[in-house]
């Protein structure tokens, strides 16, 4: 009877063991689906700025940088809950027209240098950034695509004719300098 009672005890426990860890992962999995679909929602939220900022460029390939101000204020980047903390925008500068470029950014911006860490397979300078402050004024001409971390963004960005998310920019990790 002993011998009856652990065992029956035992395959119960075992049981109840199963179905709990049966009903952990339906929960988890519905916490996981929950949250991808949040995710997935903040990046779109994300796209459509990009979209917007895209269609600027459509009409005008010449943004000021109060046009990007006012452009970025109004579609609130500073305070966004969805992740986006700034929002930048490189042109795409063959290398035999690098020192006319900067020439042509210096005119209008009054100082302006390209600033690059390493080769790449064409100069992506960042040429307009909100927010703009004294801590991201060194990235102003900052060549993007000769950091590996945006390459690859900036290349789907080529290829696809659309804007890209990209990861974020670490301030302590890339100087430009001045």
């Amino acid at each position: 009877v002993l011998v009856a009672g652990v065992l029956v005890s035992a395959g119960a426990w075992g049981l109840a063991h199963r179905l709990l860890r049966q009903k952990a992962q339906v929960l988890f999995k519905a916490e996981v689906d929950r949250e991808e679909e949040s995710l997935a929602g903040r990046l779109d939220q994300n796209m459509e700025v990009l979209r917007a900022a895209q269609s600027l460029f459509d009409v005008d390939d010449e943004i000021s940088a109060a046009e990007w101000e006012a452009f970025a204020t109004r579609f609130g980047v500073r305070k966004r809950q969805d992740g986006m903390r700034s929002i930048g925008f490189v042109a795409l500068i063959p290398p035999e027209q690098r020192a006319a470029f900067e020439a042509g950014q210096a005119r209008r911006l009054g100082r302006f240098r390209i600033h690059d860490l390493g080769p790449g397979p064409f100069i992506a300078p960042l040429t307009l950034l909100h927010p703009w402050s004294a801590e991201t004024r060194g990235l102003l001409g900052l060549d993007l695509c000769s950091l590996d971390a945006n390459r690859a963004a900036i290349l789907r960005a080529v290829d696809s004719g659309e804007a890209v998310i990209t990861d974020p920019l670490h301030l302590t990790s890339v100087s430009a300098g001045d």
